[in-house]
């Protein structure tokens, strides 16, 4: 009795054996051209645009080469590109400046330096107006919204999104929400920007 019992337990557990198992799916590629999700003609970017392959990117260190975000991100000092060309998918998240950082730009980009940003996905974020208007990000409660990843936070006295003394191109995203008392936007010094 015990061996037939065996053998059954034996039988079943090669049965078993052979189903197939389904092993955890590594994540696709990151890969898009340098303008988006597609190409699209912007300015002077025509013509053919192949893809490229990202790095994620979680917002510590200094990005280099081709990245994009893998979830939102809060800096606590500026994110400055000194040197070489970076280029940046805000891959539909949102990269803001702390409240409490020290220099209030969100980004930086140094003479002889290129930060090309584009973005690939349309995932919504919700904004609720402070009391002089400006759009604070507010994921839960707010009433406003844009659709694609987002620049904010920025709170300095010029240039607060991005301040660039070398070469910027803005392919896609949001800037929204950032203070300055002057440019609150983009403030570019004998610099290149489109």
């Amino acid at each position: 009795m015990k061996k037939r019992v065996l053998s059954v337990l034996l039988a079943i557990v090669m049965v078993v054996g052979m189903f197939p198992v389904t092993a955890g799916a590594l994540p696709a590629p990151h890969t898009h051209p340098v303008c988006g999700a597609t190409h699209s003609d912007i300015g002077n970017h025509t013509g053919a645009c192949g893809d490229i392959t990202w790095t994620a990117w979680d917002g510590t260190g200094t990005p280099s080469g081709n990245v994009y975000l893998t979830d939102n991100v809060t800096l606590t000092e500026s994110l400055i590109i000194s040197s070489g060309t970076v280029n940046l998918c805000l891959n539909g998240k949102v990269l803001r400046i702390s409240e409490n950082a020290i220099i209030g730009a969100v980004i930086e980009v140094s003479e002889g330096a290129t930060l090309n940003i584009c973005d690939c996905r349309t995932t919504e974020h919700k904004f609720s107006p402070d009391e002089s208007g400006l759009w604070v990000l507010d994921e839960e409660n707010g009433t406003k919204s844009v659709s694609g990843g987002v620049i904010t936070g920025g709170n300095t006295t010029i240039g607060s999104a991005i301040n660039s003394n070398g070469t910027l191109r803005i392919y896609g995203g949001n800037i929204v929400g950032n203070h300055a008392i002057s440019r609150a936007v983009v403030y570019s010094t004998g610099a290149e920007f489109s």
